[in-house]
């Protein structure tokens, strides 16, 4: 687990503060968290980690709906490049057998 994802992490935990020189620390440590895989003091903020669900819930909706503009957006322009790939079929049957 690296640093990003254990500040993840401390974001929904009630024992994190704030050093303006540093960023988020543990209250207990005043120290950037070190734990491994998890961290023994943890106590969830509940009014934090739904602040982050909620953030990432938002996130999901807006790339879904991104995705879907982008898609809309292809499947408009795909019947240009038949119709231009059907002329410069066309173009080339031309110059074969016109001679």
């Amino acid at each position: 687990m690296d640093l990003r994802e254990r500040l993840q992490y401390c974001k929904k935990c009630e024992k994190r503060e704030f050093d303006r020189n540093v960023g988020i620390v543990c209250s207990l440590t005043k120290e950037k968290p070190s734990f491994q895989n998890t961290c023994d003091d943890y106590v969830m903020d509940k009014e934090a980690a739904k602040k982050v669900l909620d953030s990432v819930m938002n996130n999901s909706q807006t790339s879904s709906s991104y995705n879907y503009t982008t898609t809309e957006t292809e499947e408009e322009s795909n019947p240009i490049w038949v119709i231009i790939g059907i002329i410069i079929f066309i173009i080339k049957l031309v110059l074969i057998f016109g001679n």
